[in-house]
């Protein structure tokens, strides 16, 4: 009996040693727990071009003059006109911008439900550019059918691009979440194919002319734009174009002789305003920022992502434990307006400080995300990680971007060539046209390459171009 009234006295002062350690080590983590909450109650003070930034308004054109509500209803029902359509799908999508989210897929509007499936099949030709030429040659009957599918959608196509105007209309509550415009994927395709057929057929002033619509149009829509997605859709469709228009001049090139007035207009300078992506920086950067600075008063609903298993109470106090005390939007805000900012200034310069502006701001967002990974800090832990998450793919953008202006400016020289040499001088004279300061390509201070078998200049592949290849421009 003593030995076991000794063992019983032994656990118990263990049992008051660990009660007494589990208490010390409770304290310790509250106290530590207070002195984070401590160390992130005060937030900082905006930037002074954040205000400015949200502030910002462009004067809006008129709904029934604006031709991008059309473009947006191509693929809407055959019953329903396409401006009218994209209308209905535009007032659909602001109610749901007004509902930011943080994590979730973006919500599409309910008339969404509505749209045509695409009337091109994936391996339709015209995809890709370069084949287009030869697959429309293979199986021209085949294209008259599929042509003849299609349609509905060429046609309403062409009450689009039948407007002078185009400008993508605001969005004040545009977030990172917000639905996406429907726009018509598979028309590009269709539209080769279109005017390939028509050059078979002996149509070349009629597809020329359609061409030089869609440019214009497409022209427009870029000035237009103000989300990045629309300005580098609109940029998507010109590259696609002036491809197009390339391997016209290389197929027909007395035939473009003949037609010079027509693509001369096409050829003409690009207005800064199409190219000039500061503007869809802004927006983006905007869209970010307000989800940020909303965070706090919109609630999260990254939980019923990342946490949707919980109870909703739980998740909850998660968030009032251990999210809110350590998020500090304006500090979190400022930070990403300082990483985006150097992009900004990039856009602003030209030649080796526009290389060297990208290559720093690059840098600085990478070696953030570096520094948040590798260290943690007491202040802002969770806005730290949020800032560090958030990859604009610029560099991306405003690569490709400079792809479409060498494409434009080899086009050009081209068809001055063509217009001033014989055609015996021509291969000789395209030759020359790698050595051109014109066609310095602005991201890598690189110039193209002439490649006699495919009667082509060739920049070297790059990982920021889609599909990491190489941009041909055929001759």
């Amino acid at each position: 009996m003593a030995v076991l009234s000794r063992l019983f006295a032994f656990l118990r002062r263990l049992l008051r040693w660990v009660l007494y350690g589990v208490l010390l080590l409770l304290g310790l983590l509250g106290v530590a727990y207070a002195g984070l909450v401590y160390v992130n109650l005060e937030d900082e003070a905006l930037l002074p071009g954040i205000p400015a930034l949200m502030q910002e308004r462009p004067p809006q054109l008129a709904p029934e003059l604006n031709g991008y509500f059309a473009w947006i209803g191509v693929m809407g029902p055959e019953s329903v006109p396409p401006h009218a359509w994209g209308r209905q799908w535009w007032a659909e999508a602001l109610a749901i911008d007004a509902k930011p989210r943080l994590g979730d897929e973006p919500v599409k509007p309910a008339i969404q439900a509505g749209l045509r499936a695409g009337s091109w099949p994936k391996d339709g030709p015209c995809w890709q550019v370069e084949r287009c030429f030869d697959q429309v040659a293979a199986d021209r009957a085949r294209v008259r059918a599929l042509l003849a599918q299609a349609r509905p959608t060429l046609e309403r196509a062409e009450v689009a691009m039948a407007f002078s105007q185009v400008q993508e209309p605001w969005r004040p509550e545009y977030g990172l979440a917000s639905p996406i415009a429907p726009y018509p994927r598979s028309l590009g395709a269709m539209a080769r194919a279109s005017f390939v057929l028509d050059l078979f057929e002996g149509r070349h002033q009629e597809a020329l002319e359609r061409l030089a619509r869609q440019q214009r149009f497409h022209v427009a829509q870029a000035v237009g734009a103000v989300s990045m997605i629309d300005k580098m859709v609109a940029l998507a469709y010109l590259r696609d174009l002036y491809l197009m228009l390339g391997q016209y001049l290389h197929y027909h090139p007395q035939e473009a002789l003949a037609h010079g007035a027509l693509i001369e207009a096409m050829l003409a300078p690009l207005p800064n305003p199409a190219l000039d992506l500061r503007a869809a920086i802004r927006s983006e950067t905007r869209a970010l920022l307000q989800l940020l600075l909303s965070v706090r008063e919109q609630g999260l609903d990254w939980q019923s992502a990342v946490l949707r298993e919980l109870p909703e109470q739980w998740r909850g106090w998660l968030s009032d434990l251990f999210w809110l005390p350590f998020y500090q939007s304006q500090t979190t805000a400022n930070t990403a307006y300082s990483l985006y900012a150097g992009y900004l200034e990039a856009e602003a310069l030209s030649g080796e400080a526009y290389r060297r502006a990208l290559a720093a701001a690059e840098r600085r967002r990478k070696d953030y995300r570096t520094s948040v990974l590798e260290s943690l800090q007491a202040r802002n832990p969770v806005g730290r990680v949020l800032a560090s998450l958030a990859d604009p793919g610029f560099n991306s953008f405003m690569f490709r971007r400079d792809d479409l202006r060498m494409i434009h400016s080899a086009l050009t020289l081209r068809f001055r060539l063509l217009q001033e040499g014989t055609e015996q001088h021509q291969e000789q004279d395209l030759s020359l046209l790698q050595e051109q300061p014109d066609l310095v390509h602005p991201s890598t201070g690189q110039g193209p390459r002439w490649v006699e078998a495919e009667q082509a200049l060739v920049y070297p592949a790059h990982e920021l171009r889609r599909g990491k290849g190489a941009l041909m421009i055929r001759m």
